[in-house]
């Protein structure tokens, strides 16, 4: 086929398109009307998709922050909870310790006054034994020395 047979033939659909579209003005006035909105009307569809999409996947990444974010307070929770045990245990060891102190204080001030008072006796008892001494002493003092003055 040549070249010019290929424009006749060309030249030849292109008027019966015409001949059509003249005969069927309303139907080509829709397609041109709708094809468009159409056309329009898919791309919102398309976009709306793709932001519903980046939503989801924000959605998504938020609450997986979330879930992370849930775990590390499950975490501090539990060191929290042991922190709180050992607190307590560290207080009743303080507290059986202070007890045990005042318990030492409370036996070092008895063994003292007992002390004290053992050797407020001794004392009193060596004084006595003192005091009969010397009465013993000057008794045989007075009773050694000569009363008449030889």
């Amino acid at each position: 086929m040549s070249d010019l047979q290929k424009l006749e033939k060309a030249t030849d659909k292109i008027q019966k398109l015409l001949e059509w579209s003249k005969q069927n003005t309303m139907l080509v006035g829709i397609l041109i009307t709708v094809i468009p909105g159409v056309a329009v009307g898919g791309y919102n569809v398309i976009t709306k998709a793709n932001e519903i999409i980046e939503m989801y996947e924000e959605f998504n990444s938020v609450a997986g922050n979330a879930s992370k974010a849930l775990r590390k307070v499950e975490s501090l929770e539990e060191k929290s909870s042991t922190q709180q045990e050992s607190i307590i245990k560290m207080q009743e060891r303080l507290s059986d310790t202070m007890l045990n102190a005042r318990e030492a204080k409370t036996v070092a001030d008895s063994t003292q006054k007992e002390v004290r008072s053992l050797a407020r006796a001794q004392e009193v008892e060596l004084k006595a034994m003192n005091d009969s001494m010397r009465a013993e002493l000057n008794a045989v003092k007075k009773a050694s020395t000569n009363r008449l003055g030889n």
